[in-house]
């Protein structure tokens, strides 16, 4: 736990749920009782339930111990620790004057959400101390408003109504502007305030606070800038849909929560620089170990490196020689500037700096959005142009690309220009396939000599005659290819019959 006005830690424990020395111990004697020794477990259950526990214990540390009591406690949302530590329902109606009856909250789940119940017999805080105030956390507040609208934004275009992520991180960087703003207003300008956030979003900044720049503009010097909002013509559903959402941010209860000028960013700050001293990759919990590593975070945190490691070593009796106190005056220098250096405007700039770029990424995606819906083409001013009547000349008539036909006269069949072809019928592969060796022989001679006869130029071919070739062998295509083959052989006059039928070669062909 933090204070407020410090922002310095106040009480910290620490839960650990094994132990290595009862796990070795229970591995070699699975019968016998653990011994007594300094043991590390201390919490049992789920691990979800080590933060409401330790919440729990804390603030009864800070009341039995310390004698501080608890008025506001900061923390985000998360029900079962605002559950757990409060009073029981028997408890809190005993404190309470006679005829008390019990508070009432809403379902958060199930068929009947939204209707007031009883609250939840959850509490476990002990009678004797004072029951918290709780507050939310305005960050955590804003994120839970972006990841809604986020998951509108990723909703089908009939739900969403031309929502986008543009709109989405901008209005959740509204909230948190008006949230900071709250704590110098007074409870009845809470609402007033609160509607600044959708209607920055829309261009109207009546309700702004001094965090809008734009609030005190001319309309010239509105209309000079290139800033990008959204129209409540234009985009009338979306501002109605959008109305209903942050209702239930903006409304009284909800801001109150909020405007209190507190934040978590000390813890959230603390659980990074704890992970330098217990990497979450490795652990520490079955040991005094990880006692130690947060014992030495919060010591660091909360006076820096230097006095810290001052006063260890003078509790434990131990002297710091030079080297030693000046590399922890290096590191507490150098950890004292980098802290000043973070709060400094330019510096924040540059952490958000990759924000800032995804948001003009999200608003340039916008503008092309909107720009398509107002009926925005490229080049549609030349739509407009005034053409001179001319005479209009007939379309074009695209010719039939050309089919490519054999030029042996053997075959003349479409789809291919050579007898190398796969397609050819007097392709010499083809004929061994078939079994016809020698007319693959033949038909090899026969290549061979027409590409020696157009190296010489003396060819006798004439691709203007393909055509004929092919009508010439229509006849034949629709033959069997056994057929279609003797036929060719026989007119080409390479090949002759003999007494049996049988088909020879001509001698002397090849």
């Amino acid at each position: 736990m933090f204070g407020h006005h410090t922002r310095k830690p106040l009480v910290y424990t620490v839960k650990s749920k094994m132990c290595n020395y009862c796990s070795a111990f229970k591995k070699k004697n699975p019968t016998v009782d653990v011994p007594q020794h300094d043991c590390c477990k201390n919490h049992t259950g789920s691990s979800g339930q080590m933060e409401p526990d330790s919440c729990l214990e804390l603030i009864a540390l800070l009341c039995e111990k310390h004698e501080c009591v608890v008025h506001l406690l900061c923390c985000d949302d998360d029900s079962s620790v605002r559950a757990h530590c409060r009073w029981s329902n028997e408890v809190f109606l005993a404190n309470q004057p006679p005829g008390t009856k019990l508070p009432m909250v809403k379902k958060k789940v199930g068929k009947n959400k939204g209707e007031l119940q009883e609250r939840p017999d959850k509490g476990k805080l002990p009678a004797n101390i004072p029951e918290p105030y709780f507050v939310a956390d305005p960050n955590h507040r804003r994120k839970q408003l972006t990841g809604e609208l986020i998951a509108l934004a990723k909703a089908r275009v009939d739900q969403k109504f031309t929502m986008t992520r543009m709109d989405a991180t901008r209005i959740g960087k509204n909230f948190g502007y008006m949230a900071r703003s709250l704590k110098d207003t007074t409870p009845d300008q809470y609402v007033n305030k609160g509607k600044a956030v959708l209607e920055h979003h829309f261009d109207n900044h009546v309700h702004c606070g001094d965090w809008c720049p734009r609030k005190h503009n001319t309309i010239e010097q509105r209309q000079a800038t290139k800033k990008y909002y959204r129209c409540k013509t234009k985009d009338g559903k979306l501002y109605v849909l959008l109305e209903e959402i942050l209702g239930n941010y903006v409304s009284f209860e909800r801001l109150s929560d909020i405007a209190h000028g507190m934040d978590t960013n000390c813890c959230e700050a603390f659980n990074n620089f704890m992970t330098w001293f217990a990497p979450k990759n490795k652990v520490f919990c079955g040991s005094r170990s990880l006692n130690n590593r947060a014992a030495i975070c919060v010591g660091i945190t909360s006076v820096g490196y230097l006095p810290y490691f001052r006063r260890l070593y003078k509790k434990l009796g131990i002297a710091m020689t030079p080297n030693v106190q000046n590399y922890l005056n290096v590191k507490h220098k150098n950890r004292s500037r980098r802290l000043d250096l973070a709060k400094e405007k330019d510096a924040k700039k540059q952490r958000n700096k990759r924000k800032y770029d995804k948001l003009v990424e999200y608003t340039t995606i916008a503008r092309k959005e909107r720009a398509k819906r107002d009926g925005y083409q490229t080049g549609m001013n030349l739509d407009d142009i005034d053409v001179p009547n001319t005479t209009v000349s007939e379309p074009k008539v695209k010719r039939k690309k050309q089919v490519s036909v054999c030029p042996h006269p053997f075959c003349g069949k479409k789809g291919h220009k050579t007898a190398k072809s796969k397609h050819c019928l007097t392709n010499p592969n083809r004929l061994k396939k078939k079994g016809l060796e020698a007319a693959a022989e033949a038909a090899f001679a026969a290549i061979q000599e027409s590409e020696d006869a157009a190296d010489n130029g003396t060819s006798t071919f004439d691709p203007d005659d393909s055509n004929d070739a092919a009508n010439d062998l229509a006849e034949y295509e629709s033959q069997p290819f056994e057929e279609f083959e003797e036929d060719l052989f026989y007119t080409s006059g390479t090949w002759s019959e003999d007494d049996d039928g049988n088909v020879a070669l001509k001698s002397g062909v090849i």
